[in-house]
């Protein structure tokens, strides 16, 4: 009798701990894909056009500061000699110079427009290049 009771409590429980939650088991996480960033600025690129209403001379030069910003921003980000300080402070002169450009090749509503989005959307801020 004792060894039944022993062996239904011993099967019980292997059964009780021995399943793992299904949402720890069926979950999966792919790995996040970095962008290069010839893709960085034509993404920001397409969402300026759709947005701001670029011509297609702003469209050529705005596409030209992305891409110069997203290739050395990459280089910055990349260059294991940097600390995580002196890359945030090189990102941050980075997309100084970068809405500098900008102010250049923008109208003044257009300018305006995209200072307002910048703020609010996370495409248009400095993780974006």
């Amino acid at each position: 009798m004792k060894v039944a009771l022993f062996t239904a409590a011993l099967l019980l429980g292997g059964l009780a701990f021995g399943q793992q939650p299904l949402s720890k088991t069926t979950r999966t996480v792919s790995p996040r894909t970095e962008l290069t960033p010839d893709q960085k600025a034509l993404n920001l690129t397409n969402k300026m056009i759709t947005d701001l209403g670029l011509s297609g001379e702003q469209t050529s030069q705005i596409s030209e500061v992305n891409l110069g910003i997203a290739t050395k921003n990459h280089n910055v980000r990349t260059n294991a000699s940097y600390t995580a300080e002196t890359i945030n402070q090189i990102i941050q002169g980075n997309n100084e110079a970068r809405k500098s450009m900008y102010k250049n090749i923008l109208t003044t509503e257009q300018y305006s427009l995209f200072e307002s989005l910048e703020s609010t959307n996370a495409a248009y801020q400095i993780s974006a290049l």
